[in-house]
């Protein structure tokens, strides 16, 4: 039994078959009764008649599960909505964009969400039907600390005698990279093209393959910056595979300020970030447009950034 079957039965059109399954305004209520009792003795009112939610609900669509950045984000927007007595959904677009309408074109057809917060995605276009907050936080000079962090991180670097200092990243961290660059050239050091090292793995993997690189150079790095924690890790293993240790042969600075970076053997000093601000008014966002899905509000959340220092970095200019 399809809409044309139905309508036919119901004497009605297909268009006036579909306004009653959406519970639309714009047909009478004897009409939409009629239509429904048909659709019940037909044994077909279950497959059309979407059941109104008792809740509100919210996906929101991650990078990734894997990273703890990404996850401890999701969370808290969980956290957050949960206490407003809404539900939500977590899922991943492996960092590809055509997941990511995928997965709206999904919760638009079911209609299993009132909003979608979207973060650090890029969308092809704005499909209209739930309402969508992208929410990006990606490290621009207007809205982020993170140029003043990276310019503190490479001058504690060179107060503790490094100049020569390395950047190891992924083709996804281009944008730390370009801080880095930045911030050595405001703190008047040469950034060597031989120390800046893109892996094309992720995570531990990343590090480590990017350490190798820095060791089959003939004057490798004292110091060296990651992309994030991860790649710290890898690269910590590669110093230690090798017989050397941090800080004492590599001083090593990583980013996200994971779990692991002060329980690990040598504490990791690293760029902390709080992402909360930037949750706190996607959340907001999305709730307001539950009622004004049309709402349209760009704003630039300052986020801040902390450079945690713990024990991974030497001072090369003590004397022994």
């Amino acid at each position: 039994m399809n809409y044309k079957k139905l309508a036919e039965l119901a004497s009605v059109s297909v268009g006036t078959v579909s306004k009653a399954f959406k519970n639309s305004k714009e047909i009478s209520e004897k009409t939409k009764q009629t239509i429904f009792e048909i659709a019940k003795e037909t044994g077909c009112f279950d497959k059309y008649y979407k059941y109104p939610r008792q809740t509100k609900a919210v996906a929101i669509i991650i990078p990734e599960l894997v990273s703890e950045i990404y996850y401890s984000m999701a969370s808290y927007i969980q956290t957050q909505l949960k206490k407003r007595g809404i539900i939500s959904i977590v899922s991943s677009n492996d960092f590809k964009t055509e997941n990511t309408q995928s997965l709206i074109s999904y919760f638009n057809s079911t209609k299993s969400v009132d909003g979608i917060i979207i973060i650090d995605a890029k969308l092809k276009s704005s499909p209209d039907g739930v309402p969508i907050v992208n929410l990006s936080t990606i490290k621009k000079s207007g809205n982020h600390s993170a140029p003043a962090v990276y310019d503190q991180m490479i001058k504690l670097f060179k107060q503790n005698g490094h100049k020569k200092i390395a950047y190891i990243g992924e083709k996804l961290t281009r944008s730390k990279q370009l801080l880095f660059t930045e911030a050595m050239n405001n703190n008047l050091l040469h950034v060597d093209s031989d120390y800046i090292v893109e892996s094309d793995k992720r995570f531990e993997q990343a590090g480590y393959e990017a350490m190798e690189r820095l060791y089959a150079l003939p004057s490798p790095p004292t110091a060296i910056f990651a992309a994030y924690d991860y790649i710290a890790l890898g690269a910590m293993q590669c110093i230690k595979n090798h017989g050397h240790s941090v800080p004492e042969n590599f001083s090593i600075v990583g980013s996200d300020d994971i779990s692991l970076a002060s329980h690990s053997n040598i504490s990791l000093s690293s760029i902390r970030t709080d992402s909360k601000a930037v949750c706190d008014a996607a959340i907001d966002l999305v709730i307001k447009k539950f009622d004004r899905k049309y709402l349209t509000l760009k704003s630039n959340i300052f986020q801040e950034c902390e450079l945690i220092i713990r024990n991974s970095i030497k001072n090369l200019n003590e004397k022994r």
